[in-house]
């Protein structure tokens, strides 16, 4: 270790109190356990990807009163790190003279072949058994995800943990717990016949006592509680570790030092050190910062300190799913989904939320789901305080929206996936402005909002204004996509307009026929600005058992194409559209919405084919290879009628309509298929005949067949390489 006299004293515990007074950052617990002879703990990879290395970690929460064990990979964990940390390795599990009920029943229990990767398994299940002494076979299956053996094939490793399982499964019978031997016995079983496949007898294990375990020590508890700490400081020969105890302490050291990392986990930068060489000449570490370890769920989402590890965020993420509607928690339970299958227990327990979203890994990445989820992270500088939505600009780390080399992270906002929000403000001269959470895109969704605050305000549309959509006004709205936008926005607007019109109320009832209501309202500070938020529509699908309806409700329509196909080309004469519109809102943009839909729909079915190399390069990348209608495409005639429903459940009984149309333009290439069928009929052919879309004029021609095409070679397919590969 190097030497230096600024450096101050790391305390810790490796089995024993440990005083180190000149920590070197550079140096890993694995190879500190080798200087201090502890060669239990095997090395492997080195990069935490196999866990022979695993240890188990324990601290103490001074403001829980609770102590946190959880497994670690040593060749991950810089021994600055450990500040104030207790580590367990093998050894002190247990030995030759006092072997510990988990080294026995792996060995009993033929779970240990060539041995390497064994200590690592013993301290996974170690550490969950202190955690859980009653521990669960899923618990055990979970703690040894991570942990790689080449020789046993894991299943008899898994059966030594659930040894200690409430109900073992030692014998293999359907999971039962019971022995084969002791069921009752079944008529078409002989005694005879019966072959018990237990692997061990579990009677002369020796019994598990979690009271018999060492206690965390005593000297850390005091070093935790300590309410004068001050910035700790490890120096290296080329390397500075500062440990941080206040957030002000933290931005300081950031302006004074951009390029340091923060070091919570270390999965990222570690790595990057060992196989790319990376060098940090300094490295903050504030690992007891409070401002990073929280976690606040409110109806409109949950706030999580990017201090959490993954496991912990797990945890967070479990309670808030059970206090709120699934509605609500769309996003968490995805993240849920995503989060059993990261990796194995001993990264999830280092890997911070704050780490993975700043180094947006390419691998087991939970950033799309917290993009997906209009996610946020709040940024804090000694300069200033930002957010900035964790959206594809981030992850792209496009320059406007990446973190600045100041900059931390704070905590990550998890919104209502399916929230759609609505800011309305009535000025002192009458008019209004409105702003929502949803994007114009050409379909028409600023006219529909005026005409729902105009509805509901019983005010002219000219008195109206509509505010360009931004997360300053509308933080966590709902993504604009597919065809629900007037219903969830159209919804948010009414609902604040509502609220408007019931607080004005009192001035209106003093003065009925009054115009100055507003003035009014302002002199007796009434409020006339309200925001109001749409959750979205409550579906009764039962995904488990495909059962129930996926959708709130459905559109209904018919259409009807007559085509004329001369060489291959085809000429639309004339469409025919009934469309289930329930009461529209605005018809003439609903007729323009589903018109637009349908030519998108003739230009899918009939002209825009992918053409790809060989070597999958995409040939189609521009208007002379990809094809889209042109206005010569569009029908000769086009008749669109509005069909009248009831649909309740939507405002004003309407429907969104934005993507119905689209698919109606298969009738297109139903109508082609007819043409081409009916020709073919004329030259005597009737076999059935596959005309796939996009329905092309050179593939029209060539499935017409006659003495033309059959003048066309056709070689062999193994004797060249194509120049385009079809894709269907």
């Amino acid at each position: 270790m190097s030497h230096s006299k600024e450096s101050d004293e790391l305390v810790c515990f490796v089995n024993e109190k440990v005083i180190e007074p000149n920590a070197d950052p550079k140096v890993n617990l694995l190879f500190y356990l080798r200087k201090v002879h502890l060669s239990g703990t095997k090395y492997a990879c080195g990069g935490g990807g196999c866990r022979v290395c695993t240890v188990m970690v324990s601290r103490y929460n001074p403001k829980t009163k609770k102590i946190h064990h959880y497994p670690a990979t040593a060749c991950l964990v810089p021994i600055c790190f450990l500040h104030g940390a207790a580590v367990t390795t093998v050894e002190d599990v247990g030995s030759i003279n006092r072997i510990h009920p988990v080294q026995e029943r792996l060995a009993e229990c033929h779970g240990t072949r060539c041995g390497f990767c064994s200590p690592g398994m013993v301290m996974s299940i170690y550490t969950l058994l202190r955690n859980h002494p009653e521990t669960t076979p899923d618990q055990i299956t979970e703690a040894l995800g991570g942990n790689l053996c080449h020789c046993t094939g894991y299943r008899p490793i898994v059966e030594s943990g659930k040894t200690f399982c409430v109900e073992s499964t030692v014998c293999q019978v359907k999971g039962s717990g019971k022995c084969c031997m002791d069921q009752e016995e079944r008529p078409y079983v002989n005694k005879q016949e019966k072959i018990c496949t237990k692997l061990c007898n579990e009677d002369e294990f020796q019994p598990f006592d979690p009271s018999q375990e060492p206690i965390f020590p005593p000297d850390l508890i005091r070093m935790a509680e300590d309410p004068n700490k001050r910035r700790l400081t490890f120096q290296g020969e080329k390397t500075t570790w500062i440990m941080p105890v206040t957030l002000d302490d933290v931005l300081e050291l950031k302006a004074s030092f951009p390029k340091a990392p923060l070091i919570m986990g270390n999965t990222a930068v570690g790595p990057s050190i060992k196989f790319k060489d990376a060098f940090y000449p300094v490295f903050i570490s504030p690992l007891e910062l409070p401002e990073l370890h929280f976690v606040d769920t409110t109806d409109n989402g949950v706030t999580i300190g990017t201090g959490y590890s993954l496991a912990q965020l797990n945890d967070a993420l479990l309670f808030t799913v059970s206090e709120q509607p699934k509605e609500k928690t769309k996003t968490c339970h995805a993240l849920l989904k995503h989060l059993r299958t990261f990796s194995g227990g001993q990264i999830r327990n280092m890997v911070t939320l704050g780490g993975h979203v700043v180094s947006r890994p390419n691998s087991s990445d939970l950033n799309p789901i917290l993009a997906a989820g209009n996610a946020a992270i709040n940024l804090r500088s000694k300069e200033r305080e930002r957010q900035i939505p964790l959206n594809g600009h981030f992850l792209e780390r496009s320059p406007e929206a990446d973190l600045k080399s100041e900059e931390i992270v704070l905590p990550v906002y998890i919104s209502h996936s399916t929230q759609a929000t609505a800011l309305v403000h009535i000025y002192l001269d009458g008019s209004v402005l409105v702003t929502h959470g949803g994007c114009e895109l050409g379909q028409g969704l600023y006219p529909k909002m005026i005409q729902v605050a105009s509805r509901e305000l019983d005010i002219p549309q000219s008195y109206i204004h509509l505010s360009e959509t931004s997360t300053i006004t509308m933080p966590n709205a709902f993504f604009t996509a597919g065809s629900m936008l007037t219903d969830t926005n159209g919804k948010a607007v009414q609902n604040a307009c509502q609220i408007l019109v019931a607080h004005l109320q009192p001035v209106i009832r003093k003065n009925p026929q009054g115009k100055d209501w507003i003035a009014k309202a302002f002199k007796e500070s009434i409020s006339v600005s309200a925001t109001r938020y749409f959750k979205g529509y409550q579906t009764n699908m039962g995904w488990e058992k495909e059962e129930g309806e996926a959708f709130p409700y459905f559109i209904y329509g018919a259409v009807c194409s007559e085509v004329e196909v001369v060489t291959g080309a085809h000429k639309l004469l004339r469409t025919d559209i009934f469309m289930d519109a329930a009461f529209s809102i605005n018809p003439a943009l609903d007729i323009e919405q589903i018109e637009g839909a349908f030519i998108q729909g003739v230009g899918l079915y009939t002209l825009e084919e992918l053409k790809y190399s060989p070597e999958d390069v995409l040939y189609s990348r521009g208007p002379d290879d990809y094809k889209i209608p042109t206005v010569t495409k569009i029908p000769e005639e086009i008749y669109v009628t509005l069909v009248r429903s009831q649909n309740p459940i939507a405002i004003y009984s309407s429907k969104g309509l934005g993507e119905a149309g689209m698919f109606m333009g298969c009738s297109v290439l139903f109508a082609i298929n007819h043409a081409v069928t009916a020709a073919r009929r004329e030259r005597g052919l009737t076999k059935t005949f596959t005309l796939s879309s996009p329905v092309t004029p050179e593939l029209i021609r060539i499935t017409c067949v006659d003495q033309f095409t059959d003048m066309i070679p056709r070689d062999d397919p193994s004797t060249f390489t194509p120049w385009s590969i079809h894709v269907s």
